[in-house]
Formats: C-alpha cells, structure tokens, sequence
C-alpha cells in the first residue's frame, strides 16, 4: 500500500527522502500501544527503502515536555531496531523558546506556531527553518 500511495504521489519517480513523525495526537496511547503502532508503521516502510529512498524520523518537539520525551525515547528505539534514521528537533524548540519572555503556546501544550506568530513575527518560520536544518543534517 505504502509503495502505491507514493507512486500515485511522486508518479514513477521513487522519492529521495521520506519524512516521517508521529504527533502529539498519539500522546494519549499507553507507552506498549504506541510502542505496538510504531512498529507497525516503521515495518510498511521496508519496500520503501528498497527503492532507495532514504526515511527519516522526525522527533517530537515543544507541547507536554514529558510526554514527548517518552515518545522520543520510544520513536528512537524503534527506528534504530529498524535501521531507519531518527532525527531529534525537540531542542529546536527548546532553544529558541528560552530567548522569549511569553509563552508560545496554546493551552494544551500542544501548538505553538500560531501563537508565536502572534508574539513575534519570525517565530514560526524560525522554528520551521530550524527543524528542517536538522533534517538536512541528518542526511
């Protein structure tokens, strides 16, 4: 499935780089289940990497610190059983944060990009720019 979804994406070009993240959504699975659901994932993306392309595994960043932390440490061990390179973006977040005197996020810990906007203007392509600096990194 995955190969055909690509191909009805890319046509009959395989892509060079697959991006990929769970979000704060998956946050209010069990440890085990969400541990069960990457494994489930990570294992679709096998005929995948043996066209060439390369997945990447994006971290989660900014929200509830210790919930991402968990599901960081869980998406790492993972990826890394599954060969698939994991790339940590949470301290992007962390660290441009601490340079703002206002809190950029929404309620719920989960959003922050609207609210940054609203704060400062370069906030949110700032972050952006910065996670996908990280990501060019990784390759």
């Amino acid at each position: 499935m995955m190969q055909a979804v690509l191909q009805n994406a890319c046509g009959d070009r395989s892509p060079d780089i697959l991006v990929v993240n769970s979000g704060q959504h998956d946050r209010s699975q069990s440890q085990t289940l969400f541990t069960k659901l990457l494994w489930d994932v990570s294992v679709k993306f096998e005929s995948v990497r043996l066209t060439g392309t390369k997945v990447l595994w994006k971290g989660n960043y900014g929200g509830l610190a210790q919930t991402h932390r968990w599901m960081n440490t869980v998406s790492q061990q993972v990826m890394m059983r599954q060969n698939i390179s994991f790339v940590a973006c949470d301290e992007v977040v962390t660290t441009v944060l601490a340079h703002v005197n206002e809190d950029c996020f929404t309620v719920d810990r989960v959003h922050y990009g609207a609210i940054a906007l609203y704060h400062d203007s370069s906030l949110s392509t700032l972050i952006s720019s910065m996670v996908t600096q990280a990501l060019l990194n990784a390759l």
